[in-house]
């Protein structure tokens, strides 16, 4: 605020700002809500969704959210391990600005040894970054465990990653 103060706002004030935007904020930006799977699969299901939408991508960006509910959260400043590529550098910033302005803990982190469906989108030219959540050997929290169960979900670190989303929205 003027004073200095911070300024508290949690997720359902965020998502009725977003309701409240007019429609000529709405009408300059297209919002996909997109979960594409196959990640297993060299990435089939981002693959079939770029080459279905190429066209209407051009000057987007791509937030890819994995294991977001557990662990802690993070953001991938460069993915894979032969053909690296580097997250978008404005979206890292912001997303890590975002964070940082809503006292959300959020680091940088390096995927070097394999990558998720934003390198994908990367090679593409989609300005991409993935939100990640890492456990305490900066591996995927709870992926691909016997823990990956809704009972391990932390429901205020999901409401965290969405106003982190929705500040995205907001500011981009």
């Amino acid at each position: 605020d003027e004073d200095g103060e911070p300024i508290v706002i949690d997720a359902d004030d965020l998502k009725d700002a977003m309701l409240d935007m007019g429609d000529e904020f709405l009408d300059e930006h297209d919002i996909w809500f997109v979960a594409t799977g196959a990640s297993d699969h060299d990435h089939a299901g981002i693959k079939a969704f770029l080459d279905a939408h190429r066209r209407e991508l051009r000057g987007a960006f791509l937030v890819n959210l994995e294991c977001v509910g557990a662990g802690s959260l993070a953001v991938y400043a460069r993915e894979g391990m032969r053909d690296r590529r580097r997250a978008d550098r404005r979206l890292v910033n912001l997303i890590t600005s975002i964070a940082r302005d809503l006292h959300i803990p959020m680091d940088t982190a390096m995927y070097d040894w394999d990558e998720t469906d934003a390198a994908t989108a990367m090679r593409a030219r989609v300005r991409s970054v993935t939100i990640v959540g890492l456990d305490e050997n900066d591996l995927p929290a709870l992926s691909r465990t016997l823990d990956d169960v809704p009972d391990n979900v932390n429901p205020e670190q999901l409401d965290d990653v969405v106003r982190i989303v929705t500040e995205i929205v907001r500011r981009a």
